[in-house]
């Protein structure tokens, strides 16, 4: 092979390599991308929404109404006061249901035995304080009280 062949194989070559290359980017194009019900991406030139052609202008002008139902994120002070909570409570809960007698204590400091009904209702009450306490949106829902009650005060 003669070296001028092989200069014009290796010019054919470039000029093979830069023809496969990406042309000039078209101007002032939209592309949308969407996706459809089985997961795959699309890329096309129209929107699919509401038949109307998205453009800047008509993305800036779309207002979104705010949720009046969130009040942000909850505070890790509450999180972990209504974890505290929940603690003391299941382990009261614990005690009253291992305990066969309960008794009290007078202001002058005299035991006196609670009666069986005593006993049933403080069950009761601690179990309710429990599925307060314990519940997974339990300090946002005292939360959101919180806050609705803050915008109510005069």
């Amino acid at each position: 092979m003669t070296a001028a062949t092989a200069a014009r194989r290796g010019a054919g070559l470039i000029l093979l390599l830069m023809s496969a290359l990406p042309g000039p980017v078209p101007a002032a194009g939209s592309v949308y991308k969407w996706v459809d019900g089985n997961g795959r991406v699309h890329y096309d030139d129209q929107s699919l929404v509401r038949g109307t052609r998205l453009t800047r202008e008509w993305i800036d002008a779309r207002k979104v109404a705010a949720d009046p139902g969130y009040s942000g994120p909850v505070p890790a002070a509450w999180v972990a006061l209504f974890a505290r909570d929940c603690e003391r409570a299941q382990a009261r809960q614990q005690t009253l249901l291992g305990a066969v007698e309960l008794f009290g204590i007078t202001p002058q400091g005299e035991e006196y035995p609670y009666t069986d009904q005593q006993l049933r209702l403080m069950r009761i009450e601690t179990d309710a304080e429990v599925r307060r306490l314990c519940a997974p949106d339990a300090a946002r829902r005292a939360f959101d009280a919180a806050q609705r009650a803050a915008q109510e005060a005069p």
